[in-house]
């Protein structure tokens, strides 16, 4: 038993910042989930007869939280949670039992804030530590593809409060595809942009990459403590969006090119994809900037690089980037 019987689950989006929705999702997660509480606890300064101060000289003033969390990206089940990062998106019928979803950044300031639970078994396997986390804003989604392993993501959460009196959630394991190595692809030149039904696409491959990253950062005001909240704050408001990533690449004619548009301060496309079977995960970026310089090693081994990136965007394209998931999973 132990700690692999702890459970994970979201819900849709709170109909409200402070009031917890139905758990109706199980999500499969890396490592130890850094979800954390942060009460604001203070001791007062007052002093009281004697040497020893009292118990009511504790309080609390406020409190807040949040974490990461690390999972395997699969094909279905984290719909909800990209809309949430994004802050856009919406789900369309491509053929029978097959979806498209598409998320694309936001101009509204508050984006989906679901309910998370963490059910954490006790020494004895069948006695739970059920710790609920309302008003759960994503901070950030990181995307990486290591060479040779599998497409991974980790979102930073931050939540209003936690509740430690909601049932532990009764939910079945859905099983989908993960994304591999053997999936990924990338390319480059002029890129064809999504749409709610058709992939996005660009002319060139764009070879040598060994591994790939893209972030996705919401700017937030996550101090917005006011009166009548019971010290606890407002839902915060995203202020601004950031992409940006590495590319670490052998140091081939296709790579090198990208230096010209570094020296130039120009941008190039890129479009990542990962498929398996009929599922396919992708990120299209019609234009990004290179934020340090493009140089190869020269300490005597295979010519490498390594290239860091932001996204902007054009007066030509409609976004400054889209994550497209082909899925049979048809809700967000």
């Amino acid at each position: 038993m132990g700690y692999r019987d702890a459970q994970l689950a979201s819900s849709a989006p709170q109909g409200a910042y402070d009031t917890a929705a139905t758990l109706d999702r199980l999500h499969g997660y890396v490592g130890d989930p850094g979800l954390v509480f942060t009460p604001d606890d203070g001791v007062s300064e007052v002093l009281n007869p004697g040497s020893i101060q009292l118990d009511t000289d504790s309080y609390r003033a406020s409190e807040t939280g949040g974490g990461p969390i690390e999972h395997e990206v699969k094909a279905k089940g984290f719909g909800r949670i990209y809309k949430s990062a994004w802050g856009a998106g919406a789900s369309t019928l491509v053929s029978a039992g097959l979806y498209q979803q598409v998320f694309t950044p936001s101009l509204s300031q508050f984006f989906d804030a679901p309910t998370l639970q963490l059910a954490k078994p006790q020494w004895d396997g069948a006695t739970y530590d059920v710790e609920t986390y309302i008003g759960c804003i994503v901070k950030s989604i990181e995307f990486k593809m290591e060479n040779k392993g599998v497409l991974m993501m980790t979102i930073e959460w931050d939540f209003r409060t936690m509740s430690t009196v909601i049932a532990k959630a009764s939910l079945s394991q859905v099983v989908s595809n993960r994304f591999m190595f053997a999936g990924f692809t990338a390319s480059t030149g002029t890129v064809t942009e999504p749409t709610t039904v058709a992939l996005g696409s660009s002319v060139t491959p764009l070879d040598g990459i060994k591994s790939w990253s893209m972030k996705i950062e919401n700017v937030i005001d996550a101090e917005d403590f006011r009166a009548n909240n019971s010290g606890r704050k407002n839902q915060p408001p995203v202020m601004k969006q950031l992409i940006t990533g590495t590319i670490d690449a052998d140091y081939v004619a296709a790579i090198a090119a990208l230096k010209a548009t570094y020296l130039a301060n120009g941008s190039f496309p890129l479009v990542v994809g990962f498929t398996t079977g009929t599922d396919v995960h992708q990120f299209v970026t019609p234009a990004l900037q290179i934020t340090d310089p493009v140089k190869s090693n020269a300490d005597g081994q295979k010519p490498a690089t390594s290239i860091s990136y932001r996204a902007v965007k054009t007066a030509a394209s409609t976004q400054a980037a889209w994550q497209v998931n082909r899925t049979g999973d048809a809700a967000l």
